[in-house]
């Protein structure tokens, strides 16, 4: 009694009848009606391959009216399966090609060109200087030295100064401008012949109040360009603080305009060699003395290890130069031995040739030689065996001696 069990009184559900057929017999391991046991493909008859090949619809068809239900299911999830993994495969070649971002453009900066430079050496001091200012025609002015002329102005700025006998025993100077542009130069004196060769190798043009009668007479001999008082009166005027003839002035910009007018526009030459100062670390010459004629007009120079350049006396005080109110301090002092003679009761120096200088710069001294070889042609200093001496750029004072015993040094 136990083991009757009571009847099933659960709904019964009716479902739509199915017909199942039995599962066919899995086939043997090398039957090739199975690809890798997952789909169940009946072997093809012969010749079936070729009419699938030529007729691909209709095979199709064929297959699937006689596919029972369960091939036509796994037929569909094959399809499926085909379409959604072919699409990712699909979507995934598509990304994985996807063309990689080209690399940012490398970027190669131009070479920095270096800037134009904004400054040239001088050609008369050697100092750097504007370009404009270097373009500037050289001027050389006669300044008086008699004890009635001092103290002169326009001195301190200079680039080359010249100081020689003029009559009497008397000095002068010749001074010559460029880029400097004091507002007084003088007192403006005469010419003499020894300054037309000096300011020759500058191709300067000379302002000055007539002259010696030689002097003149090359002025017209030998083309020099005048900037001669008495034919250019708007560029000179006389002061009332002191008495004529000492009292003759003008500036370096009315003299440029003088230049202008006579077309005397640019100065062609060759400056002095220059070269880097190297001041001394024990000076060797710092007081230099000059016997020139007499105790008016001898004259010393002190080096100043500061500024390394030589301070200048005349007459047993300091020469200061009354525009500026300063020393007159040369970065560098030279003397130049010439013979002397006289024409009557003027001086004569022989300055075309060549003959023995003392060159001080830097707080030493070098014994060397001048030579100027003609009338046009600078003057060039060298050494004992000729070879060319540097100078330090700045301003250049040349005194003139008549021998080598007018020179004095001490350490």
């Amino acid at each position: 009694m136990d083991d009757i069990k009571p009847p099933d009184r659960s709904p019964v559900r009716h479902e739509p009848s199915l017909e199942v057929k039995p599962e066919p017999e899995a086939p043997p391991a090398d039957d090739t009606s199975s690809v890798h046991g997952m789909v169940d493909v009946p072997p093809m008859k012969k010749g079936a391959a070729l009419k699938w090949l030529r007729h691909p619809v209709q095979s199709i068809k064929d297959y699937w009216d006689k596919a029972d239900r369960r091939k036509k299911i796994i037929t569909i999830a094959v399809l499926a399966g085909l379409v959604v993994g072919g699409g990712g495969v699909g979507a995934y070649l598509l990304l994985s090609n996807e063309p990689e971002p080209e690399p940012a453009p490398i970027i190669i900066e131009p070479e920095e060109v270096p800037p134009e430079p904004t400054t040239v050496p001088s050609p008369l001091t050697g100092v750097e200087i504007e370009p404009e200012l270097a373009e500037l025609p050289v001027t050389a002015v006669i300044i008086e030295n008699s004890p009635d002329a001092r103290p002169q102005s326009g001195l301190y700025d200079a680039g080359v100064v010249f100081e020689a006998m003029v009559e009497g025993s008397i000095t002068r100077f010749l001074a010559l401008y460029q880029e400097q542009q004091p507002e007084q130069i003088g007192p403006i004196r005469s010419l003499r012949r020894n300054h037309i060769d000096w300011l020759s190798g500058f191709d300067a043009a000379v302002a000055h109040v007539g002259g010696s009668p030689v002097a003149l007479s090359r002025v017209n001999s030998q083309n020099v360009k005048s900037l001669t008082q008495f034919n250019n009166p708007e560029a000179y005027r006389r002061t009332n603080t002191r008495f004529a003839p000492h009292n003759m002035y003008s500036s370096r910009q009315a003299l440029l305009d003088v230049h202008k007018k006579r077309g005397y526009t640019s100065s062609n030459f060759s400056g002095f060699v220059r070269k880097t100062p190297s001041p001394a670390t024990t000076p060797e010459a710092t007081e230099v003395s000059v016997a020139i004629s007499g105790p008016l007009y001898n004259v010393r120079f002190a080096y100043d290890k500061k500024t390394n350049s030589y301070l200048r006396f005349m007459g047993g005080v300091a020469h200061v130069d009354e525009q500026s109110n300063e020393q007159i301090n040369p970065d560098v002092f030279i003397v130049m031995v010439a013979n002397y003679s006289r024409d009557g009761i003027y001086s004569v120096y022989e300055s075309i040739g060549s003959n023995t200088a003392f060159i001080f710069q830097d707080g030493k001294v070098i014994k060397g030689t001048w030579e100027k070889r003609k009338r046009t042609e600078n003057i060039r200093f060298g050494d004992e065996n000729g070879a060319p001496i540097g100078l330090n750029p700045g301003q250049t004072w040349i005194t003139l001696a008549t021998n080598e015993n007018q020179v004095s040094v001490k350490p």
